[in-house]
């Protein structure tokens, strides 16, 4: 028999407002109903359960995420966003490099993007659950939800192993997230390097702009760097 349960009349309250009595008089598990909120918010305690039955479903409603939930701001993430996106793979002969992985760690959003010549890396403070979250997300997907970000109000992010949700403002984006495992920048970055230059920034930039006028996208498409003699 079905029992109905007087929230108002409970005394254990959820992350999303609600109250709720899971237990009798007795400690018999009872049936619930009442509304909640699906997602879980930066800060709270996860909890451990034994089982976990649910009737969620797409395309209806997201799946429960129970995994990882982090926050950050808006600029700060089409910033991390702008940093590594354009170094994700266009092509399919590895399909999880058309990706970006992003990872969190104390209290630190990474971001890693590559398409097997070249590399990018960025990293931005958040604020983070108790679960440390490793997704790679396709770069479309972050695109798209880069040209969202358009202030400095806090953006949720919530995930699990094969679904990404993010909320701006009163906008949840959904997307399928790329499984496997992604290529290791600790395999990449060399221990040591055999020589180091210091140069001026805008002074290196100038001088690329300048020889990338001869570059072609199909080929030839090589800057060369001549180091030596106190100059690049």
């Amino acid at each position: 028999m079905r029992e109905r349960i007087n929230l108002e009349d409970t005394a254990l309250n959820d992350f999303g407002g609600n109250s709720y009595t899971y237990y009798d008089e007795n400690g018999n598990l009872k049936e619930v109903e009442g509304d909640t909120s699906i997602f879980i918010y930066p800060g709270y305690k996860f909890k451990c359960v034994d089982n976990l039955i649910t009737n969620f479903h797409l395309p209806k409603s997201t799946l429960v995420m129970l995994v990882s939930a982090l926050s950050t701001k808006e600029n700060i993430l089409k910033e991390l966003i702008a940093k590594v996106s354009f170094c994700c793979a266009t092509d399919e002969s590895r399909p999880i490099l058309k990706g970006c992985l992003l990872q969190t760690q104390e209290g630190k959003l990474t971001a890693t993007a590559l398409d097997g010549f070249r590399m990018a890396y960025g990293y931005c403070e958040t604020k983070i659950g108790e679960n440390d979250l490793k997704i790679v997300c396709p770069a479309r997907t972050l695109n798209e939800i880069s040209r969202m970000l358009d202030g400095e109000e806090d953006v949720k992010i919530f995930a699990d192993k094969n679904r990404l949700s993010v909320e701006i403002k009163d906008t949840l984006i959904t997307s399928r997230l790329y499984v496997g495992e992604f290529v290791k920048k600790e395999n990449i970055f060399p221990v040591e390097f055999t020589t180091t230059v210091i140069v001026n920034k805008n002074q290196l930039l100038q001088s690329i702009e300048r020889a990338s006028v001869l570059t072609r996208a199909d080929k030839n498409n090589l800057v060369v760097f001549d180091i030596k003699n106190g100059k690049v």
